[in-house]
């Protein structure tokens, strides 16, 4: 699967980075099953950030909607995409899908600003000091490419299982 999850805050702040620059429905299918594992071991509400640099997905909306059925937890918080290089028109796509799907979405510039926002809104979260975040969002700047970690893991093969969501 070319997504990586990890927690940032645990059991409440998850961050997904996904490595694909075209995901078919079935790799869009499984990360969302895996992000609705998460969500479901974690503590309500959790937060998910979404960082996607090429993302592309090249489905149909009846679709994406039947895959996005997953995560549509009552423990889902706020949703947070962030890294898109597509500009204004992909941001005026994504949230309005968000809307649709009644999602409590926004497309972000970065990760400091959906910090921001979650800090904003949700006050239960642990001071901002004492979130940990990937090695790759630390070291490199987000270029996963530059993370041997995030690079292996997006090029290895895939379990036929799916191994226990860390908690």
């Amino acid at each position: 699967m070319p997504t990586q999850f990890s927690w940032i805050v645990d059991q409440r702040i998850l961050y997904v980075r996904s490595f694909a620059e075209d995901m078919s429905l079935e790799e869009f299918r499984a990360g969302n099953e895996e992000a609705a594992r998460y969500i479901a071991g974690g503590q309500a509400p959790v937060h998910m950030l979404l960082h996607t640099n090429a993302l592309r997905l090249p489905i149909s909306l009846g679709a994406l909607q039947s895959a996005l059925e997953a995560a549509r937890s009552p423990q889902l918080g706020w949703t947070l995409q962030f890294g898109s290089p597509y500009g204004p028109v992909s941001e005026l796509v994504s949230n309005a899908l968000g809307h649709a799907f009644r999602l409590k979405y926004r497309n972000v510039k970065s990760l400091d600003e959906a910090f921001a926002i979650l800090a904003r809104q949700d006050h239960t979260l642990p001071p901002r000091a004492e979130w940990q975040l990937p090695q790759c969002v630390v070291a490199f700047g987000g270029d996963w490419r530059a993370c041997d970690t995030c690079r292996l893991t997006a090029s290895a093969p895939q379990p036929e299982s799916t191994p226990a969501v860390p908690g």
